[in-house]
């Protein structure tokens, strides 16, 4: 996408039925992508050989790919949340209009949500490289039989014995299956393929329904696109992290955030997918990875086999035949006599012993480079799993998108609220058709975040320069709440509005009366009875004792902000509402 096309779009329920159930098709093919890729790797078990760096690289290479599925998975519960929530809107919509004009033409009828997978599947473990004595890994007996075919058993294991002699090869045999690590590294090239297509295919259907001559709508698919990838409003963007006062260098978890822009899409610049990115990137580094691993693990193995059939070559003279080793090949003589000579004592094979430590040397110098390159892919994975929304959030950004979508983003308010009836309220609040008016971000803000999440966003809406007081910045706000599902949030916030309506009316009067002192926003607290649980929250002051492991604590009140907006009706707008 570049600039709003022309043009005007009617959405419908239908259409939005539609969008939903070809969001919720995408969730087949992400899920047999990653069980296909498994299946794959596990075809090639234990076929990284031996030896101090190939355990360190499949060690790495383990984590990575683990925490590759992990994100993986949340993002197919992401896509289904989506799908689930643009069918509920659209049914709310259905019935109420139904419910509206009872005796009018026929109506829609409400469709089933989509059956959808709304957790992570446990798609089972990823096949480590490690050797454990299954198969895939290459013996020197096998590369000593491609080396020198047909030289006799007894040449053979005199070689075998004093290359094993030899402590820096024994000390990585048996060495990894070249062959094995390249199918693997191009079983890694094609989830990058599914997701992309995932990703283009999602973007496509939202702007089937979006007018993008009208710059909110606009913005508004734009942010629901990046959001699904990770995005959030108070997301970092790509610029460089202040250096933390008491090490010089960046903070660490800045390894995980760099390069990217988290931050929600906007109607202009560019767009930004960040979990996307991350997916495709950790394919392409792994593809990388293995592919040098592969190249690394022939070059030592062609190097080891020079040296042996040079030590067979050097050997030939003792044997009395006068010909080297290839002659022998190409001739086709017998070597049985070779074994005789062999048996009497009349043979010394002396192997490179330095040839074979440089040889070791360089291949496991490489080897750990490539584990190095490998390991700069988690940081990035764990902030892309961080950051991947919820099942619940996912669900209530379709309803808010949808539900505007219906009324054309038209600046009004809108009633739509499922077994609920607006005459029962005072000052009715549907939070989903709220969204976006006036910068409302109830749902954007407040709506199924994890515990991860909500000191996520005290990270990266704060200072962003550590001191010895605040390690990772001070935030700019006191805390971060979370209600559990948009229903949660919608009961809880109309609740705290009725508690509080003759508080709300004095407000609008003080404004309507032209009063100096009336203020633009109003907040209006509620304390729930009963000790019932409204959300979760993290404080700051817990954020600064203990970072990104600060945990969530349960809260019992409503907090809900009304912005002044005299061209509403009534003249204002939840701006937002939060648990505290």
């Amino acid at each position: 996408m570049t600039t709003p096309a022309g043009g005007t779009v009617d959405v419908t329920p239908s259409q939005l039925y539609g969008v939903s159930g070809q969001i919720a098709s995408r969730q087949d093919p992400m899920n047999a992508a990653v069980r296909s890729l498994l299946d794959s790797l596990g075809s090639h078990p234990d076929c990284g050989g031996y030896g101090t760096a190939a355990q360190h690289f499949a060690s790495v290479y383990k984590q990575v790919a683990e925490a590759f599925v992990e994100t993986w998975g949340k993002t197919i519960v992401s896509i289904g949340g989506a799908a689930v929530g643009f069918t509920a809107t659209a049914n709310h919509y259905v019935t109420a209009d139904a419910a509206s004009n009872p005796t009018g033409s026929p109506h829609a009828s409400p469709h089933a949500l989509p059956t959808v997978i709304d957790k992570a599947p446990h798609f089972g473990p990823v096949t480590d490289l490690r050797w454990n004595d299954v198969d895939g890994a290459q013996s020197l007996l096998q590369i000593l039989h491609e080396g020198a075919a047909g030289i006799g058993y007894t040449v053979e294991q005199l070689a075998l014995d004093a290359l094993t002699r030899a402590d820096s090869l024994a000390a990585i045999l048996p060495l990894p299956d070249y062959q094995g690590l390249s199918a693997l590294a191009e079983a890694w090239s094609l989830p990058a393929i599914t997701v992309g297509l995932a990703d283009s295919t999602l973007t496509g259907l939202l702007e089937t329904i979006t007018d993008q001559s009208d710059s909110e709508w606009y913005g508004a698919m734009r942010e629901f696109c990046s959001a699904i990838w990770g995005t959030a409003a108070w997301g970092r963007g790509s610029a460089v992290m202040p250096l933390d006062p008491r090490t010089g260098k960046a903070p660490v978890w800045a390894d995980g955030t760099a390069g990217r822009v988290w931050r929600h899409d906007t109607a202009g610049g560019s767009s930004s997918h960040p979990i996307l990115s991350v997916l495709t990137d950790t394919c392409a580094g792994i593809n990388s990875a293995l592919f040098a691993f592969a190249h690394s693990a022939k070059t030592v193995r062609d190097k080891a086999r020079t040296i042996f059939e040079q030590a067979i070559d050097d050997a030939m003279p003792d044997l009395h035949t006068g010909s080297k080793l290839q002659d022998l090949r190409n001739a086709g003589e017998s070597l049985l006599g070779i074994g005789s000579n062999i048996a009497s004592g009349g043979a010394v094979i002396d192997v490179d012993g330095d040839a074979i430590d440089a040889a070791v040397s360089e291949y496991e110098e490489a080897v750990r480079s490539q584990a190095a390159d490998l390991k700069k892919l988690l940081p990035p994975l764990k902030e892309a799993s961080l950051s991947a929304p919820t099942y619940a959030a996912e669900e209530a950004r379709a309803e808010s998108f949808g539900a505007r979508a219906l009324t054309d983003f038209k600046k009004e308010h809108s009633y739509h609220v499922p077994d609920d009836d607006p005459a029962n309220h005072h000052y009715p609040i549907d939070l989903a058709s709220e969204e976006g008016l006036d910068g409302a971000h109830t749902l954007d803000k407040h709506v199924g975040k994890t515990e991860g999440q909500l000191a996520q966003r005290l990270r990266d809406q704060g200072s962003h320069k550590p001191t010895p007081t605040w390690p990772m910045g001070s935030p700019k706000i006191s805390a971060s709440s979370s209600f559990a599902t948009l229903e949660e949030a919608q009961k809880l916030t109309q609740g705290n509005i009725d508690q509080n309506s003759a508080v709300i009316k004095q407000w609008i009067d003080e404004h309507q009366s032209g009063s100096q002192n009336a203020e633009n926003t109003k907040a209006v607290v509620d304390v729930v009875p009963g000790g019932e649980i409204t959300g979760y929250s993290i404080t700051k002051q817990s954020f600064r004792n203990h970072g990104m492991n600060a945990q969530e604590t349960p809260t019992h009140e409503v907090s809900t902000v009304l912005r002044w907006d005299p061209d509403m009706d009534p003249p204002f707008v939840v701006l937002t509402s939060m648990p505290q």
